[in-house]
């Protein structure tokens, strides 16, 4: 049976707490003094979610054939046009569905909160545990209770948005499927 120690535990909240300790170092010592702003804890988030995002992006950007932005190209479409129009279109049910990942993670974020949280800039996690440590657990059982009703909420809007996109999507191909002579029978 293995049992894990206290040390085996702070090592796997390791990482977390390097960022956060070196985001407070330059946003306290940096050319800038942002500590104590809600911009600390933005710029902090996004150093730390924004390579999990991409990582999570990756994949659906690379599914998309590079024959079908040719092609709009071929029919004289230039890059903005074939961004918005091919490429936006078939990547955006994986972006939703990577911030939707990434929104679970940044609301049970903590380490990186409780370095850069001040008494003006108040973090749910900071507060949950805060609470938690002052024994007021009907507060914290509210705040849990809310806080997974809204991380649901987001989930919920963010795969509907997804499912809607990918409706039009196959609504647009049939369309100009339909319209298209050359592609009557095409399937």
């Amino acid at each position: 049976m293995i049992v894990k120690t206290d040390v085996e535990i702070w090592l796997l909240f390791a990482p977390f707490w390097i960022l956060g300790l070196g985001a407070l170092i330059l946003f306290t010592t940096g050319p800038i003094p942002l500590y104590g702003s809600v911009w600390a804890l933005v710029l902090a988030y996004v150093i730390h979610f924004l390579p999990l995002g991409i990582r999570n992006i990756d994949p659906v950007v690379h599914q998309v054939g590079a024959e079908l932005e040719e092609a709009a190209r071929v029919n004289g479409a230039g890059e903005p046009r074939v961004l918005l129009d091919v490429t936006v279109p078939l990547v955006l049910p994986g972006i939703l569905a990577a911030a939707a990942v990434t929104m679970i993670l940044m609301l049970r974020e903590f380490p990186v909160s409780a370095l850069l949280a001040t008494p003006t800039t108040r973090v749910v996690s900071v507060f949950l545990v805060n609470s938690f440590e002052n024994g007021v657990f009907p507060q914290v059982a509210a705040m849990a209770i809310g806080l997974s009703a809204a991380s649901m909420l987001g989930v919920v809007l963010l795969q509907l948005a997804g499912n809607r996109v990918r409706f039009r999507s196959r609504a647009g191909t049939n369309s100009m499927k339909d319209a298209t002579p050359g592609l009557q029978g095409v399937s």
